[in-house]
């Protein structure tokens, strides 16, 4: 069974139609972009479309890709400290010169939609509700819970060893009862570890890496990449094709994880309103 992302999402639209009709302003999200990476540029077009529909001012940032650590970080204390910008979301992988780290301690708290602040890296470690996930690791939770997928008890193995997406969402899924295990690329005898999920999570980047050798009958597969093959047509990191025959439930790219993803920004902002 596919597990479509446009349900998941149309249900947090409701939610934040809801919350904004008793909001005193429009919430205005500053997207923050350097160079023109194809993966972002899909993501922030995704983005701009959904949340403007949800009742959204997004306003983009965008800079070159030779731009000096200086200069953007002298840009992005500006959007930080304008006090009509209630969100901010800075779009990954930055150019080599620019730190995400200098910038996640530099972000205000409650700006930080996409939960890469210590602050609300702690929160979530910590299991206290007033912090943000991260908004891949939260949609992937939001999908889960969504399709009534049973978490508890089961073993969910990240492929992905990131603060954003496997180190977030497996605090998210331990909150939930799962046994985690966490992996990545160069992991030992790595298709057999995925062989061992009852939900496999694969974010790395790679077309197509895992098929149908990478996991076990009826396993739930979670696909949160975005990559584009050799025909330029978008895709995930599963091969899908052979993979959906194996798996109970399984994510398709594109409308899946990433149709989430956008509006769990959404979600984070408005819970910035209350």
């Amino acid at each position: 069974m596919d597990l479509w992302g446009k349900p998941i999402s149309d249900n947090i639209k409701n939610e934040i139609i809801e919350l904004l009709k008793n909001a005193k302003e429009k919430p205005i999200l500053a997207i923050i972009r350097v160079g023109e990476e194809p993966d972002q540029l899909t993501y922030e077009r995704s983005a701009i479309k959904k949340l403007s529909g949800f009742g959204i001012d997004v306003r983009t940032f965008v800079y070159q890709k030779n731009i000096s650590a200086y200069d953007f970080e002298e840009e992005f204390k500006k959007i930080n400290s304008n006090i009509h910008i209630r969100g901010i979301l800075i779009l990954r992988p930055l150019p080599s010169q620019l730190s995400i780290d200098i910038l996640s301690k530099m972000i205000d708290p409650k700006k930080d939609l996409d939960g890469i602040s210590p602050f609300n890296m702690e929160k979530i470690m910590i299991e206290d509700d007033d912090g943000l996930a991260t908004c891949t690791a939260q949609a992937t939770l939001e999908i889960l819970k969504g399709y009534n997928i049973n978490i508890a008890s089961k073993h969910a193995v990240i492929v992905n060893n990131s603060l954003v997406v496997g180190k977030s969402l497996a605090m998210l899924l331990l909150k939930e009862d799962a046994t985690v295990t966490i992996c990545h690329t160069k992991t030992d005898n790595l298709k057999e570890l995925c062989k061992l999920a009852d939900i496999l999570v694969v974010a790395t980047g790679n077309a197509r890496l895992f098929d149908d050798n990478y996991i076990k009958d009826g396993a739930v597969v979670i696909d949160i990449g975005i990559n584009f093959d050799k025909e330029g047509k978008l895709c995930g990191d599963c091969n899908y094709e052979l993979m959906c025959h194996k798996a109970s439930f399984i994510t398709p790219v594109p409308g899946g994880v990433g149709a989430v993803t956008t509006a769990v920004l959404g979600k984070h902002l408005t819970k910035n309103l209350l």
